[in-house]
């Protein structure tokens, strides 16, 4: 087994992909994975999900992945447009199984820097993993709205609220809490009748009723 055949395993690129070559930099300690397609290959259109034949490729792009021991290690891929029978549109550009749209991270990166989050500050978490904090938040945000948008507020039915300083000059924000659960459900700005009115808002959205609580 080749070193390509061991990373082909280990990175489940999934069907119609394959690993090219491999570029090993030990003073820039970085390790760089290049990936391409398999001729013949059919990739699901990223409008209907037709299995589709390539029609072009796009420019190579990179995507920060876990960790070489202590080498960062980056894929690279060209993303193939597909010309869909049932679209009749123009070719689009295919969705890869390892990484979110506009994301410059593998979804096994995005995966380890949340579970860190979890337990610290995402500044530390951007200086463990050498990345600037502001290219981290937008993976914090995505996968919280994800996940509150799968949120359902229908049985909440005792609230408890308070608010917190978030830095100095007066800053505040308001959490509650749904009692039962133990759980907190939302969170906003300011403490005033506003921040009520935001939250009931929220409950809302997702599915919840005031006349419930």
């Amino acid at each position: 087994m080749t070193e390509t055949d061991l990373l082909q395993m280990a990175l489940n690129l999934g069907m119609g992909w394959k690993v090219d070559h491999v570029e090993f930099n030990p003073d820039d300690k970085e390790l760089h994975i290049f990936i391409s397609t398999v001729k013949g290959s059919k990739f699901e259109c990223a409008t209907c999900g037709n299995p589709s034949t390539v029609y072009d490729h796009g420019r190579e792009r990179k995507w920060r992945h876990l960790n070489f021991f202590q080498y960062e290690a980056y894929l690279h891929a060209k993303l193939p447009r597909t010309d869909c029978s049932k679209c009749n549109g123009s070719p689009k550009t295919i969705k890869p199984n390892w990484a979110r749209e506009r994301s410059g991270f593998s979804v096994y990166f995005e995966a380890f820097v949340i579970l860190l989050m979890k337990a610290m500050p995402v500044k530390k978490v951007a200086n463990l993993v050498d990345e600037h904090d502001t290219t981290l938040w937008p993976i914090l945000h995505h996968y919280v709205e994800e996940a509150r948008e799968r949120e359902d507020y229908s049985d909440v039915k005792h609230v408890g609220l308070d608010e917190t300083s978030r830095k100095k000059g007066h800053k505040y924000v308001s959490i509650f809490m749904d009692l039962d659960k133990r759980k907190v459900i939302s969170v906003t700005e300011g403490k005033d009748q506003h921040t009520l009115k935001d939250f009931k808002h929220d409950l809302m959205v997702h599915g919840g009723h005031p006349d419930t609580i």
